[in-house]
């Protein structure tokens, strides 16, 4: 059984016209409601332009507590690298076609307006060879949810579309995303958990918000100061409560700022680091 929540002010969008037909329960919901959701969510695109601070606060939330979301047609055309928080530049493009290629060569007879130019290499679920990706997932890190641009036709009525076709895609991106997406996990206080043994061991915990505030205390230089980090996490583009650093902080061992950085690159958040370092020194020098 596959049930979905979608934007209750997007229900009259022909976009998701056919959104009823592909899934066994439509839930509506306001924008708050839908970012605790625990099914996965659809929105329609236009929502990251149009709204982009309540965009990135919804899919910030959602990815923090390791949830799905799907986002699909209409989309308008620019770079969603700073509402996904992505490392590198994930620009949609027009580019009109019928049909694309899963990634395991299943030909989706689904048509769609725009394509997806990224370096983001990981996540290509969909591509046409020589136009772009037309079925890109993306999350920060392997705990946290995962987000799904999915740039054709799914959820909307449309002649020559057959909806056998819309099913299937629909299906399997779901399916996916929640294979690959950890379920939501209730934290035992951290005083109780205690610091971990290492870094490594750390970062490998199902806690989502690790890597995040790890990179925060790396960039302070090691400092440690849960203020300091809630500051420096804003300014980078994260926005964690209060209680939230404190109970992460607490898990930190004792370890050098090299040390930190080094594991951070391991895990792949070299290039946050890169970014934040540089959105550091830009800050200072104003």
């Amino acid at each position: 059984m596959i049930r979905i929540a979608a934007l209750e002010s997007q229900k009259s969008l022909r976009d998701l016209s056919a959104l009823p037909g592909l899934c066994d329960e439509v839930a509506w919901c306001s924008l708050p409601h839908l970012a605790t959701v625990t099914d996965p969510i659809l929105v329609v695109g236009l929502l990251l332009t149009e709204e982009p601070i309540e965009a990135k606060r919804l899919l910030r939330n959602r990815t923090a507590a390791g949830l799905c979301t799907i986002v699909v047609p209409r989309f308008h055309a620019g770079d969603l690298q700073n509402i996904l928080s992505a490392p590198s530049a994930v620009r949609l493009k027009i580019g009109e076609y019928d049909e694309f290629l899963w990634d395991d060569g299943t030909a989706c007879q689904v048509p769609g307006q725009t394509v997806i130019e990224t370096s983001l290499h990981r996540g290509q679920w969909g591509v046409i060879a020589g136009l772009g990706v037309t079925v890109l997932a993306y999350r920060l890190n392997e705990a946290a949810g995962m987000t799904v641009l999915c740039t054709a036709g799914i959820a909307s009525r449309r002649f020559g579309i057959k909806a056998e076709d819309q099913r299937f895609l629909f299906t399997q991106i779901v399916r996916r995303a929640l294979g690959t997406t950890s379920k939501p996990t209730v934290y035992e206080p951290a005083q109780a958990l205690g610091p971990a043994s290492s870094i490594g061991e750390l970062l490998t915990s199902r806690d989502p918000n690790v890597a995040t505030v790890l990179l925060a205390v790396a960039l302070n230089n090691g400092n440690r100061d849960r203020d300091k980090i809630s500051d420096t996490l804003k300014r980078i583009g994260f926005d964690l409560s209060n209680d939230t650093v404190s109970q992460t902080l607490a898990r930190l061992p004792d370890s050098s700022v090299e040390d930190m950085k080094a594991h951070l690159r391991n895990f792949g958040w070299g290039a946050f680091l890169r970014c934040g370092e540089m959105a550091l020194a830009e800050g200072s020098g104003q």
